[in-house]
């Protein structure tokens, strides 16, 4: 189901277009424009599509031709180790803290099964 909003002077219902913005990681929500009605229209929650016109959409096309920033790494993420090295399939930096992490001892004697409480 479409997504909509209310115009807070006119209360025009407006559906909202979501746009993927490449290369910065970004989504943004747009809804088109409209002028405003002299007096506001009575709320209609029904769930209707709106059927939407082609207006211009010049800021969707300003989003279209934008490049990546100079910032932003292109860089893979992904774990770098060779396959062979590879025995866990937790984060690489989750298995360092866990192999510089002080160990703990346990109360009891392990081989040792515990005496029920009954």
């Amino acid at each position: 189901m479409a997504k909509f909003v209310y115009c807070s002077n006119c209360g025009t219902k407006s559906i909202i277009n979501r746009k993927a913005i490449v290369g910065y990681g970004r989504i943004i929500n747009l809804v088109d424009p409209h002028e405003c009605l002299e007096e506001p229209i009575d709320l209609d929650l029904t769930p209707t599509e709106i059927p939407r016109e082609q207006s211009d959409q010049k800021f969707v096309e300003k989003l279209n031709e934008l490049e990546r920033p100079k910032g932003i790494s292109t860089m893979d993420l992904r774990d770098r180790r060779a396959v062979d090295e590879v025995k866990s399939t937790a984060p690489f930096s989750v298995l360092e803290q866990v192999k510089h992490s002080l160990g703990t001892h346990p109360e009891g004697d392990i081989g040792v099964e515990p005496e029920s409480e009954e």
